[in-house]
């Protein structure tokens, strides 16, 4: 199952499930974790780790799933891993006095990943 498979064209909502390795899986994973944590600590806030089709809503082809098939498409290009943070509360565009506490959660979250990814992998 992947996106290079024509035969699970317009079938996405079935059992397919896209393909990828489980060592990549885990570390985005646990890099996702880390920022969640580490957003969550500034302020108590509510931010979760997921597949964006899995926790907001569904989405494909979308800049993460590009930059994340090319190594798939041709080897020899780097993995690139991508992420997509979105933030909850009331308003699409809160009030500045909100996202100046959502600009302090999201610089904690990409601290987290650059020290994450400074760190070796277990």
């Amino acid at each position: 199952m992947n996106f290079a498979n024509a035969s699970w064209d317009d079938k996405r909502r079935s059992p397919y499930r896209e393909y990828l390795p489980a060592a990549d899986g885990n570390l985005l994973r646990q890099l996702g974790s880390t920022m969640v944590d580490a957003a969550n600590a500034v302020r108590d806030a509510a931010y979760i780790c997921g597949q964006s089709f899995d926790v907001l809503y569904g989405t494909s082809g979308t800049a993460d799933d590009y930059a994340c098939s090319l190594h798939f498409i041709d080897g020899a290009r780097p993995k690139t891993y991508a992420y997509t943070l979105e933030y909850g509360g009331g308003s699409f565009f809160p009030p500045y006095y909100e996202m100046q506490h959502i600009i302090d959660e999201v610089n904690a979250a990409m601290l987290a990943l650059c020290d994450g990814v400074s760190a070796p992998v277990r």
